[in-house]
């Protein structure tokens, strides 16, 4: 395990294949603080809002791999010296394969222990931060690993995740064993567990400029049912919506968004409002060339499924007909799509 105090993170872009374009990372500052830095051409480290950034809301067409110091260290080299073997492939963003989140009290320390995983970054530091994670397999055609996160207090979520090529049945299923013992033996509950909830994506053509992006809703599902605070933030997590005011402010108000998985022919935005106390509305929205009929379908399910799971039930369903090219068939990913880590937030308003 690395004496190195900070968090790592390489920056990838799904438009730059070579390897990452960026390094970050995340160093302890004093007693319960830290300062997020960049790498600057010039070798030296300058203050950014890069992790706060990407925790709140994330980039369309950037995505944080978490690296150890060692890997750090070799992607330094590697900007230096592209010869090298770079440490982390590029040009795919983070896919997750499967998540379980867990429930009680329980130190992180402990638990990364129990998990086998290398604490990532200062166990000082408890805000915005991945708390650890191993490196399960890492070669040129894909990069698996097995993270730790705390959406809040008393809230552990386990992962597998990748870069490009999905993990193995095998592979997710020793995880999830992995997991359970962990949890079992630390006195956590098992709250709830998702397979294939989001994929590595990639392109291959141009993005659609911000100027030739015309806004269309695509799909409004109606939910009826109370839903208490704590069941609202655990739907959130569960969708990867950002975190906007409770239940408890007023009423028809924006209760989180985030960006799906992208080509990069189309932006697609799942959102959740709030039209009284027990109604709730979710809807798909796109900016761009419009998704073919099979990815509305399969987040529309992901929708349902988790709404259903918190306990509301579908009172009305509306889909816009299609008025706007759908991306050809070619360039979607043949993976399933799935919810990332991280959402995104939108500057725009829904149509």
């Amino acid at each position: 395990m690395s004496t190195d105090p900070s968090a790592y993170y390489a920056v990838v872009e799904i438009t730059a294949s070579e390897g990452p374009v960026g390094l970050v990372r995340q160093r302890p500052d004093g007693p319960g603080r830290c300062v997020d830095e960049i790498l600057t051409r010039d070798g030296s480290w300058i203050p950014t809002d890069t992790l706060s950034r990407w925790f709140r809301g994330g980039e369309l067409d950037q995505d944080l791999v978490l690296i150890n110091a060692g890997e750090a260290s070799e992607l330094l080299a590697w900007f230096d010296d592209r010869t090298r073997t770079c440490p982390v492939i590029g040009g795919w963003t983070v896919g997750q394969a499967w998540w379980a989140q867990f429930s009680g009290d329980c130190a992180v320390d402990v638990l990364c222990a129990q998990l086998g995983l290398s604490v990532h970054g200062s166990l000082t530091n408890d805000v915005d931060r991945d708390l650890g994670f191993k490196v399960l397999s890492n070669s040129p055609d894909g990069r698996i690993t097995m993270t730790l996160r705390r959406p809040r207090s008393g809230r552990w979520t386990v992962a597998v995740e990748y870069l490009r090529t999905e993990p193995s049945e095998a592979v997710v299923a020793k995880a999830r064993t992995e997991a359970r013992a962990a949890g079992a033996a630390l006195g956590l509950t098992l709250e709830s567990e998702q397979t294939h909830s989001s994929p590595s994506v990639s392109i291959d053509g141009p993005l659609v400029p911000p100027s030739a992006r015309s806004v269309a809703r695509l799909i409004t599902l109606s939910y009826v049912g109370p839903l208490d605070d704590d069941h609202l933030a655990a739907l959130r997590h569960t969708l990867h919506l950002d975190q906007e005011p409770t239940s408890g402010e007023d009423d028809e108000i924006e209760l989180g968004e985030r960006y799906l998985p992208n080509n990069g022919y189309h932006r697609t935005r799942m959102w959740l409002d709030r039209a009284n106390a027990t109604r709730w509305t979710f809807g798909l929205s796109t900016e761009g060339r419009r998704p073919p009929p099979d990815w509305i379908d399969h987040w529309r399910q992901v929708i349902d499924n988790a709404a259903t799971t918190a306990g509301l039930r579908l009172d009305q369903e509306w889909r816009t007909p299609a008025t706007t090219p759908e991306i050809p068939p070619q360039t979607v990913p043949t993976s399933l799509p799935r919810s990332g880590p991280h959402p995104a937030r939108s500057s725009h308003h829904r149509p």
